[in-house]
């Protein structure tokens, strides 16, 4: 068993299994993995150049002392021939990017997370940390609200 310190415990659960424990210097395992990106190609590229993939995410948040738990729902979105870019982004790429960035992201906003940390909260500061380090490696990339022609991918360990 992990230890912890502090008086609480959440573990917060982003595709597949980030586990936030304690109040500060939280431990955080990114087990997120690029097969949890379904993207869906929402925008053809055409000879101009462009097209897009994306996929939302539904990422369950659970406090691991109260058993209490919340959704963090997000779209990833990458255009698959970023400006000036000579080469399409391929499929692969685009899901070990966003699999990286997502633990990336979870450990550092994650880890730093104080115990009464709200689900909201943690939310919106783990996809704003997350949509900064997209936009960081892929000009035109982000994390979004979810859009109405996204495909959703709902991630719950607990309920396969």
């Amino acid at each position: 068993m992990k230890q912890w310190r502090g008086s609480a415990r959440f573990s917060v659960v982003l595709l597949g299994g980030v586990h936030l424990l304690g109040c500060t210097g939280n431990v955080v395992d990114g087990r997120i993995r690029p097969e949890h990106f379904k993207f869906k190609t929402v925008t053809r590229v055409s000879p101009g150049g462009g097209g897009w993939r994306a996929v939302c995410i539904r990422a369950r948040i659970k406090n691991g002392n109260t058993g209490s738990s919340g959704l963090c729902a997000f779209e990833v979105g990458l255009p698959i021939l970023p400006g000036g870019a000579q080469e399409e982004l391929s499929l692969t790429f685009s899901q070990v990017l966003a699999a990286d960035l997502a633990n990336t992201a979870a450990r550092a906003v994650l880890s730093s997370l104080p115990p009464e940390t709200m689900f909201a909260a943690a939310c919106n500061a783990f996809k704003a940390q997350y949509d900064a380090l997209m936009k960081a490696a892929v000009a035109g990339a982000k994390v979004s609200a979810c859009g109405v022609r996204t495909p959703v991918v709902d991630f719950d360990p607990e309920h396969p």
